[in-house]
């Protein structure tokens, strides 16, 4: 009998990562995967096969959850998790969401519920959270290199033309999710990293948008480009964040970039391809110790190197991210030490709330609005 947790994977396409993944980590056993998507269905059974995994496949999410799992990887269409996440909670099942976690402060308050009654886990697979950059970024600001933060950006500059977005929307199919979205909705590339770093939630937000302004930037509509936008938060210390929402301004590579203004210090990662995860650290040093403290002994940057396994290492997806969201998915069922690496659901709103509420604060005229801290919310 093996003690491996069965793990079943919804959505075919981002999917693909997850089903390669799972089918390789030493505490999981993939077992079923389910999607509408047939030639989906067929690539990832023989992904599987590749790693010696056969696969059950459902087309019906219902049907997938009967199969006897343990947990399940939403990897479905991104508008769309929080109603599977709570069908999995309510289940009994452990959930890992990918991007985005909810749509709206409803859906919110309904995934909050359902996580409250069950004794299942859920955990937001923000993989951005554990590039290399941000992980360090993660230890060192725990450690107080930069002291207390006061100012950080994040952004995400991801530009598709047009050509390449129609395989993406089904043929600009304007009802495909990808053709519904607010300019910051895709927030959590962005913002994430900082929240997750620091452990400082948001406290009030407001949201700018570039050019044109509709509820459907994203669409393409009657050929119009869609608009990017800025979110303005700020934390529950006081300190003041900028971020960029997946904005779609013309640029390949993509844009990943953070950077964290502190007290004593500051860091920042590069915005180039290849050196993504390559961090740039700055100390102010004491006062009465500024003469004797060299500038190269001030300023320095490196790529981070974490003694990471060799499953780790193979997954290279997002920049070597793709990997931890599932490992410490795995952890947190398991109850290992690590857990605390495990975004949850309270941080994953944290994150998330930030792209409707600032749709709201324009339709407001940019009023800096209340984020709710969930953890305080009697449901």
């Amino acid at each position: 009998m093996s003690n491996k947790i069965k793990v079943g994977v919804f959505g075919c396409g981002r999917g693909r990562t997850m089903v390669e993944v799972m089918s390789q980590h030493p505490d999981a056993e993939l077992v079923a995967i389910c999607d509408k998507w047939e030639q989906g269905l067929k690539e990832c059974e023989e992904l599987a096969e590749k790693f010696g995994v056969k696969l059950t496949t459902y087309k019906d999410f219902d049907k997938f959850l009967e199969h006897g799992l343990d947990a399940v990887v939403l990897a479905n269409y991104a508008i769309e998790h929080a109603p599977y996440a709570i069908k999995c909670l309510n289940a009994g099942i452990h959930v890992v969401s990918e991007v985005l976690a909810v749509n709206s402060i409803e859906e919110a308050y309904d995934l909050v519920k359902a996580v409250r009654n069950s004794k299942a886990i859920y955990s937001y697979a923000e993989n951005y959270c554990y590039f290399k950059c941000a992980r360090e970024m993660t230890k060192l600001y725990k450690r107080g290199d930069i002291g207390e933060l006061l100012h950080a950006e994040g952004e995400y500059i991801h530009f598709i033309n047009y050509a390449d977005r129609g395989p993406l929307t089904e043929n600009h199919d304007p009802k495909h999710w990808r053709n519904q979205c607010s300019s910051t909705f895709y927030c959590t590339h962005a913002s994430g990293p900082i929240i997750h770093s620091t452990g400082l939630r948001p406290i009030e937000v407001m949201g700018i948008e570039v050019g044109i302004t509709n509820d459907k930037a994203f669409g393409w509509e009657d050929n119009k480009k869609p608009s990017g936008a800025m979110i303005i938060a700020r934390l529950e210390n006081g300190a003041i964040c900028k971020f960029c929402p997946s904005c779609p301004y013309p640029r390949v590579p993509e844009a990943i970039w953070y950077v964290m203004y502190g007290t004593k210090g500051m860091m920042e990662s590069d915005r180039w391809g290849a050196t993504v995860n390559r961090i740039h650290v700055y100390h102010e040093p004491d006062v009465d110790n500024a003469k004797n403290v060299p500038i190269e002994d001030r300023h320095f940057y490196y790529e981070p190197d974490f003694n990471d396994c060799d499953l780790a290492k193979r997954v290279a997806g997002h920049a070597g991210s793709d990997f931890f969201t599932m490992d410490v998915f795995i952890d947190a069922i398991l109850g290992r030490k690590s857990t605390e690496e495990m975004i949850d659901v309270y941080e994953a709103l944290d994150m998330t709330l930030l792209g409707p509420l600032a749709q709201e604060s324009m339709k407001q005229g940019g009023k800096a609005l209340p984020v709710p801290d969930f953890r305080k919310i009697e449901i």
